[in-house]
């Protein structure tokens, strides 16, 4: 179970799993230490990336298998340390970077505007860093990605069936020698 966010959604909960002696397990993620410390001796604190990892994940969510250039090095690891050792802050940080220009000057200026971002607690962290998301979304996207919010959150969303919503919305623009069936699908 992903994300537990209370004590009491536990409680609800439980009682649906089976009781015995059979060797199964229920997993629950939390961020929550309080949520995490009920569940007693059994549960595993995952530690924060260290700098090095921290680099690494970035350097794989903008490289991908590729190397980072040499004049990208120094800035990207000032960059990553900034996200703190949280995997959520670098690969986010990362996918703003990718979709960026790859120059030094780009990504100093990068690290300068998302000192602010990167320093607040961490709620509002996690809310500014997902919104610097959607800022960075070219604007024929953003419609789109908005419109998921009309779904419950963890939902199977059939892909044909959101194709049509979003072409009967009207979100989608011709493009010459391809369906608007086609265009939704590369959205």
């Amino acid at each position: 179970m992903d994300d537990m966010w209370s004590i009491e959604a536990w409680k609800k909960l439980k009682f649906f799993f089976p009781k015995g002696n059979d060797g199964s397990r229920i997993m629950i993620t939390t961020r929550l230490s309080v949520v995490a410390s009920y569940f007693g001796t059994c549960s595993i604190k995952m530690n924060f990336l260290d700098e090095d990892k921290s680099w690494e994940l970035l350097s794989k969510t903008v490289f991908g298998k590729e190397c980072c250039p040499l004049e990208l090095k120094d800035i990207g690891e000032k960059i990553a340390k900034k996200c703190r050792g949280l995997p959520l802050s670098v690969v986010l940080v990362g996918g703003l970077l990718a979709s960026s220009e790859k120059t030094q000057k780009n990504w100093e200026f990068d690290a300068e505007n998302l000192s602010p971002i990167l320093n607040l607690k961490d709620d509002e962290h996690c809310s500014k860093i997902l919104s610097l998301s959607y800022d960075y979304l070219p604007a024929h996207l953003k419609p789109c990605f908005l419109y998921m919010g009309v779904f419950p959150e963890d939902s199977e969303i059939r892909v044909s069936w959101l194709v049509k919503l979003w072409i009967a919305e009207g979100f989608l623009k011709p493009i010459k020698s391809k369906s608007l069936e086609a265009v939704a699908r590369a959205y």
